[in-house]
């Protein structure tokens, strides 16, 4: 008897002393498991190229309705692209390199969606600690209702509009479903437009709470935690290389006018001369070619490798 008692009040004093913890920890394990599920449940196979047009057009701003227009708007300026590059190049210099430049100029008009799509992704990527802190707050302000958490959430953001941008849309879609699979892809969208593995579990948290009802305080707090030790190991390890970013974007075309002026004064010709020869002659045409597809490739890397995402390891 005297034993039970010093056990049951051993049991007791440590229940007082770690019940809290015991329950954010059964909580978050609960969390866990519904956000595992959602994962395994709707993991998405790999995207055709049809879809990744689909989203990239939506993710740019194209609305839903304009989709079909829009998608055979970018075949048709892909195909013109590349069949006018092809004919004027094959038949001023030569047919192998019409060929080449022509199928340069038919991704193009791909190359510039993926830039665009690229850059939207690096400036979105910087909201997240402040999409989360908000959405947090609203949250718990909102009686943990996922959608009202949301709304209030895209009419609060002043300093995050992209993203705001992207929730709004994102409620007027999940007002309208009905069905899971409509949920699940309205969030693909959106993680989409983000291009981040912050926003993928966010979407998860998110899809969790609305098709579980489980309670998102823990995973949301771990995620902001994890937002912001990514902010401070990009803030220490970025290098940006300013001089060669000025040149590319800034020098590079002065540069080249000037260099037909002098050349052209060099040469003792006219402004029409100079123009004829850079435009009407075979070894002009491709000099300006490779003039024009160097700097757009310059343009690309830089964007793609100078800008970066602030994403968790």
């Amino acid at each position: 008897m005297v034993y039970s008692l010093i056990y049951g009040s051993l049991l007791l004093g440590l229940w007082v002393l770690f019940s809290d913890s015991f329950v954010v920890l059964l909580r978050q394990s609960r969390a866990n498991y519904h956000i595992q599920r959602q994962t395994e449940r709707h993991a998405s196979p790999r995207k055709t190229a049809e879809q990744w047009l689909r989203q990239t057009l939506l993710a740019l701003g194209c609305p839903p309705a304009q989709i079909s227009f829009s998608r055979w708007l970018f075949y048709m300026a892909s195909a013109g692209l590349g069949i006018a590059a092809f004919i004027l190049f094959s038949l001023r210099v030569s047919l192998l390199f019409g060929v080449v430049v022509g199928l340069i100029a038919l991704v193009t008009p791909a190359a510039l969606l993926l830039l665009r799509l690229q850059k939207l992704r690096i400036d979105s990527s910087y909201e997240g600690e402040i999409l989360i802190h908000e959405f947090s707050t609203q949250y718990k302000l909102q009686y943990r209702n996922v959608i009202e958490a949301l709304e209030q959430t895209a009419a609060n953001l002043p300093e995050a509009p992209l993203t705001a941008t992207g929730l709004i849309r994102l409620c007027q879609r999940l007002r309208e479903v009905r069905i899971d699979e409509d949920v699940c892809a309205a969030f693909d969208d959106f993680v989409f437009r983000i291009g981040t593995e912050w926003a993928k579990k966010f979407a998860l948290s998110l899809t969790a709470g609305l098709q579980d009802q489980v309670i998102l305080d823990e995973s949301l707090a771990d995620l902001t935690d994890e937002i912001g030790k990514a902010r401070k190991v990009l803030e220490q390890g970025k290098r940006v290389n300013n001089e060669s970013a000025i040149i590319i974007k800034y020098m590079a075309l002065p540069m080249y006018l000037l260099c037909m002026i002098w050349g052209s004064q060099y040469m003792g010709s006219s402004a029409r001369e100079a123009f004829h020869n850079q435009f009407a002659t075979s070894t002009g045409l491709q000099y300006f070619a490779f003039i024009v597809i160097t700097y757009a490739v310059s343009v690309a890397l830089l964007l793609l490798f100078d800008s970066q995402k602030m994403d968790l390891d």
